[in-house]
């Protein structure tokens, strides 16, 4: 087993306060106490492991911790890699690892559809019970997955047009529109959402896009160099992702035009985007939460008793904007 894998089946189960190696090596099998006595068998914890290929941003992060915390808590082992490449490739040589060390549980954000395809024939290869995220709009087959966790991205990119229609009632709209990571599903989704959804308002156009890539630095410099070229007309922004957002804010305000009068509305609900919300500044997020860790780890707690989860979860969105910013602001991450 790679110094990786042992480093974190002891952190996560240190954290629950036990010993994952010693529960391997004795718990399963039994021990015998002083003077002979045998020892009451402890069954072995849980062993869970997760694959991505990014961790390049806050919001991954986020999502990374909420399943590691969640999973400690629980008393569960939990085996996770920093991506080392962005490639399915890496991807499928980190979950053969992770099966090779025999795993209970493999919970997964699939590289691509095809990667998919190859990751479940692995895993039935091993008997793992397969969680799957972020694909829900792909065919795969129930039968092939213990349940999935559902995001309706198509959904958040539909909400930020409502929420830029209701702004505008009907008013003309010129979008500058913020791209995010090139080939993301994420984004591909969020922004398919906004364009069907602005078809039903013929007021409302996009009248030009920069990139933000999910990145807040890189966002910045693309709009400092609209800013600084023939910028777009526009009255509107709408980012697929609150770093895009920010960045866009941040370059704004370095051309002393971040007044507020230019509503930007982005996706996530991160605590700095609801902080410029407070301060004028920006006028909505749609909430995309990260915090998938206790839900997941609750059906596999209910899974271990025999419960059977239902085959989609659906995690529910909220919209933080200028009229519940400080009620909410407490459950942004």
């Amino acid at each position: 087993m790679k110094v990786w894998m042992k480093r974190l089946l002891c952190a996560a189960a240190a954290a629950a306060g036990i010993c994952a190696l010693a529960a391997l090596s004795q718990g399963a099998a039994g021990g015998t106490k002083q003077g002979g006595e045998k020892a009451e068998v402890t069954a072995a914890p849980v062993r869970i492991g997760f694959s991505e290929t990014d961790s390049s941003n806050p919001w991954r992060v986020a999502q990374q911790t909420s399943l590691i915390n969640a999973a400690a808590d629980r008393g569960f082992q939990f085996l996770f890699e920093e991506p080392k490449e962005r490639t399915a490739q890496w991807q499928l040589q980190n979950i053969r690892e992770m099966l090779d060390a025999g795993m209970d549980y493999l919970v997964v954000i699939p590289a691509s559809e095809t990667a998919l395809g190859e990751i479940i024939e692995m895993v039935k290869e091993t008997g793992t019970k397969l969680i799957l995220m972020e694909c829900s709009t792909w065919d795969v087959d129930p039968e092939d997955y213990l349940f999935m966790i559902c995001t309706d991205y198509y959904k958040e990119g539909q909400l930020c047009a409502q929420i830029l229609h209701s702004r505008y009632q009907g008013e003309p709209v010129s979008i500058l529109e913020v791209a995010g990571e090139e080939g993301s599903t994420v984004a591909g989704q969020r922004a398919a959402g906004f364009r069907d959804e602005i078809l039903k308002y013929p007021r409302m156009k996009i009248s030009g896009q920069i990139l933000g890539s999910f990145d807040r630095v890189t966002a910045q410099k693309s709009m400092e160099e609209m800013l600084a070229g023939e910028p777009y007309y526009y009255n509107a922004i709408v980012a697929y992702s609150d770093e895009d957002g920010l960045g866009v804010l941040q370059a704004l305000k370095v051309a002393g035009k971040a007044d507020g009068s230019v509503p930007i509305i982005s996706i996530n609900g991160v605590q700095d985007a609801l902080k410029a919300i407070i301060a004028g500044e920006y006028y909505a997020t749609v909430e995309s939460s990260p915090e998938v860790g206790p839900l997941i780890m609750q059906l596999i707690g209910s899974n271990e008793k025999g419960y059977a989860p239902a085959k989609q979860i659906f995690i529910p969105y909220n919209i933080f904007d200028r009229d519940n910013v400080l009620e909410q602001y407490k459950n942004a991450y």
